[in-house]
């Protein structure tokens, strides 16, 4: 677990970074570009990340899974976000839509 002296370059700062099995060293996962939903309240981030991604880095996300996935958390505070990440994709969790605009914040 990251300490307040071990702050990470993320703005808002996390709570809480745990690293899980990884031995507390930093992970590379190649992801496919794609970014994916369920929750019908959270499909407007997937386009307007889409669009961003597109417009300023020039990446093209499809609409698939393998990539990122938004998912609705309700055990998770209103604001809270989660960020799990794997070989087989990233998962941005969160109970309202301001905490999955800050996940998606936290990935810019």
């Amino acid at each position: 677990m990251y300490s307040k002296e071990k702050l990470l370059p993320i703005v808002p700062q996390p709570k809480e970074v745990k690293l899980v099995g990884s031995n507390e060293k930093y992970a590379v996962y190649e992801l496919k570009a794609a970014i994916t939903t369920d929750d019908s309240d959270f499909k407007e981030y997937v386009n307007t990340f889409r669009n961003y991604a597109r417009k300023i880095n020039g990446i093209i996300l499809k609409n698939e899974e393998g990539g990122i996935v938004l998912e609705r958390d309700e055990k998770l505070a209103p604001g809270e976000y989660k960020i799990e990440t794997s070989r087989s994709g990233m998962i941005l969790s969160a109970s309202d839509n301001d905490g999955i605009t800050y996940a998606l914040a936290t990935l810019h």
